[in-house]
């Protein structure tokens, strides 16, 4: 289940928080820890340098006394070995941890019988730099070395301090009590956060619980269930696109359903009308020549309607399906209106209608697809023949600063409130008597090529008094 799948991922987590945290921290205290301590051991052992240079560098001799003070009250050096060399490199006081070695002698005494006394590479190294004026401080792995010239008043070398001890090593067993605190600390922690992270998992899980159900209702075609939208953050604005889905995905799914029914029944008609026709036909029930010759046009009517229905749901699905690509070219708008204006002066004669196309004063030339522009406007004029049994139809041509507007007005039956909301969409009829009239598709399809050219197609209309279809054509930038 997501719950103990999330839960355990979520107590992992924490857990292998903890413990990285508790290994680091033990890691960062050991390593500087460590350092604290040797810098801190290094700083007193130069601080007892410096009081030893300060005694001999201020007394015409050697104050046995004064350093052995030092070292009585420096206990913590007991360890330490010290070394006083004069300017020529001799050792002259030497003391090795509590055997105190001094003797009452001037600094610049050479001590021939005790010279290079226990030295070592380290030493001379440092000897060498302290005599040339440096103070040094060299730590290795064994040993942490100190060196401190004496100076005279007028700035001259006249003696070397070289303070040894061994590299100081914490005391580790002193130091499991802190270890054990840290881990001791780490599982409290852990046990803490116990109750906490199940409460907030939970919290968590139980909207996604409900948008899983959601999903899966939804994969099932019921649509009915919705996820809880009142969740804070990223788990709220979750359920409000799992919301959006399933209303969209309704959507999509009642627009199929019904784009197949309508299909259905508009093939339907005809299927069904050229078959009553053709078995009448087939037995022999028809016996008028003018009679068989009224059906035979009859089959052919309905077939040619079949065919149109077909071509127009083939173009409908094409311009639907994101691929389709359409050509744009320049051209003036009243070679359009030419041409539909020869077409329909003859069809308007035959009905109590009267066709007029006002072109625009000026031949405007627009940037477009003349072609679909074309079709457009016969799918329009179509759609107010059918709907205007007498009156008028006018073409107009509105001229904007970008783009023109022509309108396609009839005297026709208008069209309601409630059906103008639907007028764009597949399969709709205003009249839902007229069932044989059109296949419902021609102003969707006007409507997808326009917005596919980035045109914009409206509709006014009143019932009884007539209907206004306008649409936008965008003109020919000059340069």
């Amino acid at each position: 289940m997501i719950k103990d799948n999330l839960l355990s991922k979520i107590f992992c987590l924490i857990g292998i928080t903890l413990l990285l945290s508790a290994i680091l921290t033990l890691c960062i205290y050991i390593s500087i820890s460590n350092k604290i301590y040797v810098s801190s051991r290094i700083a007193e052992l130069t601080s007892m340098g410096r009081s030893i240079v300060e005694l001999i560098g201020n007394d015409e001799k050697i104050s046995i006394d004064g350093v052995r003070g030092i070292l009585d009250i420096n206990m913590n050096f007991a360890d330490t070995k010290i070394e006083v060399y004069d300017a020529s490199g001799n050792t002259y006081m030497l003391n090795y941890r509590s055997d105190v070695n001094l003797e009452n002698i001037k600094p610049n005494s050479i001590r021939e019988n005790i010279k290079n006394n226990i030295k070592n590479k380290n030493t001379e190294d440092i000897l060498k730099k302290v005599l040339n004026g440096a103070e040094v401080v060299r730590e290795t792995p064994n040993y942490i070395f100190v060196g401190l010239p004496v100076l005279s008043d007028d700035n001259k070398v006249i003696a070397a301090v070289i303070l040894t001890r061994p590299t100081p090593i914490m005391d580790y067993s002193s130091n499991n009590s802190l270890y054990l605190t840290l881990i001791v600390s780490t599982l409290g922690v852990f046990l803490i956060m116990l109750l906490p992270s199940y409460l907030i998992v939970r919290k968590i899980v139980r909207p996604l619980k409900q948008m899983t159900t959601v999903a899966n209702a939804m994969a099932k075609g019921d649509f009915s269930k919705r996820a809880d939208e009142n969740e804070r953050g990223e788990v709220g604005e979750l359920a409000k696109a799992i919301n959006t889905c399933v209303k969209e995905s309704e959507k999509l799914e009642l627009t199929r359903r019904d784009y197949v029914a309508n299909v259905s029944h508009e093939l339907r008609t005809p299927i069904a009308s050229m078959r009553v026709i053709g078995e009448t036909l087939k037995d022999g029930l028809v016996k008028d020549e003018d009679k068989k010759q009224k059906y035979y046009d009859n089959i052919v009517k309905e077939s040619i309607r079949l065919s149109n229905l077909v071509n127009d749901l083939l173009e409908l699905s094409r311009i639907q399906s994101g691929n389709y690509k359409i050509e744009k070219n320049k051209f003036f708008i009243n070679e359009i209106l030419d041409n539909v204006n020869e077409i329909y002066t003859n069809i308007s004669k035959d009905k109590d209608i009267e066709f007029v196309v006002k072109k625009s004063s000026k031949d405007i030339e627009v940037f477009s697809n003349s072609e679909k522009i074309e079709q457009i406007l016969i799918i329009l004029i179509d759609n107010a023949f059918k709907h205007t049994t007498s009156g008028k139809i006018e073409i107009s041509v509105n001229d904007l600063k970008e783009k023109i507007v022509l309108n396609i007005s009839d005297t026709g039956c208008g069209i309601s409130l409630n059906d103008i909301n639907h007028i764009f969409e597949r399969f709709y009829k205003v009249d839902k008597s007229h069932s044989s009239e059109g296949s419902g598709l021609g102003l969707s399809i006007a409507k997808e090529i326009l917005t596919i050219m980035n045109e914009e197609i409206s509709v006014k209309s009143e019932i009884g008094v007539g209907s206004t279809f306008s649409f936008t054509i965008h003109k020919s930038k000059k340069k």
